[in-house]
């Protein structure tokens, strides 16, 4: 949904996970928005929030059939 937000909880790498996947974003309609590292309180080592704000359409084509992304993905 276009104006949407994606928020995901992800590990100390986030952050580089998050920008080897611009390409893939761009693709699908999406635009990376806030990083924010911190220390999570109990767990150890750092942990990474990356928002993805949608800003246009998904193209057609998308969502792809099973087995298709692993054969070529974006």
């Amino acid at each position: 949904c276009v104006g949407g937000r994606l928020v995901a909880l992800k590990g100390r790498d986030g952050a580089s996970e998050a920008a080897g996947a611009a390409d893939a974003l761009e693709a699908l309609g999406g635009e990376l928005g806030e990083v924010r590292e911190y220390d999570l309180p109990g767990l150890a080592g750092r942990r990474t929030i990356v928002a993805v704000d949608k800003v246009r359409a998904t193209p057609s084509g998308y969502s792809r059939r099973p087995g298709i992304p692993g054969k070529r993905p974006l």
